[in-house]
């Protein structure tokens, strides 16, 4: 059975300067929301009001993007990512969280405990 989102905080240096909040919906289910200010990323189950949405198509299109394998660009075009709201925010964050690459490795290391 899979473990539930826990609420985790960690620090994303390629989200400098960046205030606000993104929820994540997997495959059309509201998932979590990540909220963002300056450095500091705090991923939480359950949903807030948030500036942008991303709707992703499935936990392992999560993961691609956020390691730098799947270019938001090119996930869009595929139909595997939508963003709405404020699409300039949505894409500074996944580009953000891409800038390090130890982030997402310690975000799905999270996720596995």
């Amino acid at each position: 059975m899979k473990t539930p989102i826990k609420t985790v905080v960690r620090q994303a240096r390629g989200l400098q300067g960046l205030v606000g909040t993104v929820r994540v919906d997997i495959a059309d289910r509201p998932t979590a929301t990540i909220e963002i200010e300056g450095c500091e990323v705090v991923v939480k189950p359950g949903v807030d009001q948030a500036d942008a949405v991303f709707r992703i198509n499935s936990v392992e299109d999560l993961k691609l993007l956020l390691r730098g394998e799947l270019n938001p660009f090119v996930a869009s075009l595929q139909d595997r990512l939508e963003i709405y709201g404020d699409l300039k925010f949505g894409l500074q964050v996944i580009l953000g969280l891409q800038v390090d690459p130890t982030f997402s490795e310690r975000l799905l290391d999270q996720e596995r405990s």
